[in-house]
């Protein structure tokens, strides 16, 4: 009998790091599932992604190994990609040994970790303003701004939790991520009294982005949202 794929989200907010803990067995019925977690992962992380296969055995650390090498070579951008034990990360790395470093430093990526306080959503418009005019995109900055705004006063209002934002620009737009604690699913169909007293809520953010989304973990979710390119069609 196969031993079932395990695993586990791990954020230090501060840092601005997340680390994937696996575990168990890695069947060939799991490599979905495992590439489902790199996927979410690469969305969670901040700055960095640390893969931990401390607690895999040898056979699926090779088992893994089949998802993790064409998955981080495909990667075109996103944290600083880390494994451990670094004894098993030459063979999955294409920078190695055990970094892939094409999320930083010279990528254009920010972040900023805050309490759950009604003065943060000011610090992150701060945040994104500055960045964008530093990244030469002030026709985006306005609606990045008020997206930003938006999702930080969500998760202030309603996770109620520490929380982190980082802003990405890759590809022409500028992606903005706000991770909480809390792991209840954002409502897009919420009305303009989401959030009466402090903002317009997820609805505002689906009519100025271009995208959004999120991603539940076990001790979370990040919300994102994409500002650039084309805004949604109407209806």
């Amino acid at each position: 009998m196969s031993v079932p794929l395990e695993w586990a989200f791990r954020r230090d907010f501060r840092a601005g790091s997340t680390r994937i803990v696996l575990a168990g067995g890695c069947p060939p019925d799991a490599e979905p599932l495992l590439a489902a977690v790199l996927r979410d992962g690469d969305v969670d992380a901040p700055l960095d992604l640390v893969i931990d296969l401390r607690d895999l055995p040898a056979v699926a650390v090779a088992s893994a190994g089949t998802v993790i090498v064409p998955w981080a070579a495909a990667r075109a951008g996103g944290p600083v990609l880390t494994v451990e034990p670094p004894t098993h990360a030459a063979g999955l790395l294409p920078a190695g040994p055990g970094r892939d470093p094409k999320g930083a430093p010279g990528r254009r990526r920010a972040h900023l970790n805050l309490p759950a306080h009604p003065d943060s959503p000011a610090a992150a418009r701060r945040l994104v303003a500055d960045r964008c005019r530093a990244w030469g995109r002030p026709g985006m900055m306005e609606r990045a701004v008020i997206v930003t705004s938006e999702l930080v006063s969500n998760a202030v209002e309603h996770a109620g939790t520490e929380l982190d934002v980082t802003l990405v620009e890759q590809a022409g737009a500028v992606r903005v991520s706000v991770r909480d604690r809390a792991a209840d699913r954002p409502d897009p169909a919420a009305n303009g009294n989401l959030l009466a007293e402090r903002g317009r809520g997820i609805p505002i953010v689906a009519a100025l982005a271009s995208d959004w989304g999120f991603v539940t973990v076990g001790d979370g979710k990040t919300t994102w949202a994409v500002v650039g390119g084309d805004l949604p069609a109407d209806g």
